[in-house]
């Protein structure tokens, strides 16, 4: 029988073995289903077994923005989450790909076409780590590949499997590595095919997150800098070629969502970018742990440190395997200058609701540099501790990985998102059907309550709003909408209001609103304790004592 040599050239350890062909395949394919079932299992639990106040505790509650404008779209209603408002405010991919499900559960109980949503991201998220798999064993030794895949499910338990656009996103730019390793395009070896293809798949990229529009512009610079100067003058056609036919498939995928956008709103970028973004004018940089979540500072310090590892590790192998590793250190490095490029913009650029998930790429990223690492580590031990420190290494990730996902699978409710879940079970049974309610942080409340809810941070808005808030005729606003009750999950305002609120002694709040876009606050909207039409038990959000509250108003 013909041998095939196990974990690539080298071996799962480092050491060259022949075993069968169809033993390797058995073993890899074990391998992975072991990886891929211990990852799935915890969030499957929790999605589709686990009470909603669980489910909703795990996940942002930006996912209802989602699940409702699909749902809306296919009720007939369009692209809306309110069922008022036109909108823009979403990642385009992810919401093209839930209209199937949200048309085939129009009729299903909101609670179940929640959790099956949820399922299907975690189906993508799974397999974009079997795909980043594929890729690694490109890269690098399949034992590294084990290791690297472990750590992407270690990662995606808690910043993939979201219910967000993170599902789609990885396993877009997972495809992408994977073809970019296999058929390196921009290459002497590539063709005009190749790069076209490759363009499709940077086109639904930044479709499913449209920040990757900074690896576009990196990839595409470093890619003219290799025609205008690394460049024999007889080659540079065939790279001229690969770059439009790249550059052709991108547009013919995006074009038509940007100038949909523009059509019909005025602006390129979605409502949601525009509000939370400066470009190009600095207002305020800020590097601190008000705009980065902790995690993601410290993603971005190991990835910068790794980098210069990896840096270093080429260079001193350069004269050995330029040719074999030049392409892979490209892929690698142009990661870490997205990662570079998408910090500072945050930090200089970003004004309001930043948040962990959209950084996704970091983490993605992080396992690639892990990979290649762990793979030249490996390569400068001694051969017979390679296949031990291998497998080291793969046990204490699998170990880590149990623990993350039994995790998932027992979360507790907490926070205030069962708080708004409860509230909306209350609306769906005792407010009528054409009730119209006005919320900040309103997606699952919007998407679980089955009622007409205004968004009042303006994400999933659209400019209209903004308009009235700057000129400060938010009531007449409300008056024209038809918005008949006001919701809050937490009142901040000065401490005897606050905590007149918590107690519920007050006699009336004015409730003002901020433009985002334009920085300044709408005339307040006046609610009275006794118009309260529900009333939360006291909970925590932010370390505040609150209450989640309905008002019906008196407009």
């Amino acid at each position: 029988m013909q041998g095939y040599e196990f974990a690539g050239k080298k071996g799962i350890g480092g050491i060259s073995e022949r075993l069968p062909a169809s033993t390797t395949k058995i073993l890899i394919t074990l391998g992975l289903l072991t990886i891929l079932a211990t990852f799935v299992c915890g969030r499957f639990i929790l999605y589709a077994f686990r009470e909603m106040e669980a489910v909703v505790t795990r996940i942002p509650d930006d996912t209802g923005y989602f699940y409702k404008i699909a749902l809306n779209v296919a009720l007939g209603k369009g692209l809306t989450f309110d069922g008022i408002n036109e909108t823009n405010g979403f990642q385009p991919l992810w919401l093209y790909l839930l209209l199937p499900l949200a048309w085939a559960m129009r009729e299903a109980p909101v609670d179940l076409y929640l959790r099956a949503a949820l399922i299907y991201q975690l189906s993508l998220v799974a397999i974009a780590g079997i795909v980043l798999f594929f890729a690694m064993s490109l890269y690098s030794r399949r034992s590294v590949a084990f290791a690297a895949t472990t750590l992407f499910y270690i990662f995606g338990i808690r910043h993939f499997a979201n219910g967000m656009e993170t599902g789609i996103l990885v396993l877009c730019l997972s495809v992408l590595l994977y073809f970019s390793l296999k058929y390196r395009p921009f290459s002497d070896s590539s063709t005009s095919k190749h790069a076209f293809v490759f363009g499709l798949l940077l086109g639904l990229t930044v479709l499913a997150r449209l920040d990757m529009v900074f690896l576009l512009v990196v990839i595409y610079a470093f890619v003219l800098w290799q025609v205008l100067f690394n460049t024999k003058r007889a080659d540079r056609m065939h790279f001229t070629n690969q770059f439009l036919a790249s550059v052709f498939a991108f547009v013919l995928v995006t074009i038509p969502y940007f100038v949909y956008n523009k059509v019909q709103f005025g602006a390129v970028m979605p409502i949601s970018g525009q509000l939370k973004n400066t470009f190009p004018y600095i207002l305020q940089p800020n590097f601190g742990a008000d705009r980065f979540p902790s995690v993601v500072t410290l993603a971005f310090i190991l990835i910068c440190v790794s980098s210069l590892i990896s840096v270093f590790l080429f260079l001193r192998s350069r004269a050995a395997s330029i040719g074999q590793d030049g392409y892979k250190f490209t892929a690698l490095l142009i990661g870490s200058l997205y990662v570079l490029a998408h910090y500072l913009h945050t930090a200089l650029f970003m004004k309001w609701a930043v948040f962990g998930w959209h950084f996704a790429f970091y983490f993605l990223h992080a396992c690639v540099l892990f990979a290649y690492i762990l793979d030249r580590f490996l390569s400068y031990i001694p051969t017979f501790a390679r296949r031990p420190v291998a497998a080291i290494v793969i046990i204490a990730l699998f170990s880590v990985l149990v623990d993350r996902t039994y995790r998932a699978a027992t979360t507790q409710p907490r926070h205030w998102q069962p708080h708004s879940y409860r509230a909306a079970v209350w609306v769906r049974n005792n407010l009528p059907q054409d009730a119209r309610l006005a919320l900040k942080d309103a997606g699952l409340f919007g998407l679980l309550s089955e009622r007409s809810v205004v968004n009042l941070d303006g994400l999933v808005n659209n400019l209209e709003y903004q308009e009235y808030l700057r000129r400060s005729q938010l009531n007449d606003y409300f008056r024209q909408k038809g918005i008949q009750y006001l919701v809050v999950h937490a009142y901040w305002s000065d401490m005897p209001k606050y905590r007149e609120f918590v107690s519920a002694t007050y006699t009336h709040l004015d409730i003002p609103y901020r433009s985002q876009l334009y920085d300044t606050f709408s005339d307040p909207i006046r609610v009275y304790r006794e118009d309260e039409v529900y009333r939360s038990p006291i909970y925590y959000d932010n370390n505040q004592r609150t209450v989640f509250v309905i008002w019906r108003l008196r407009l």
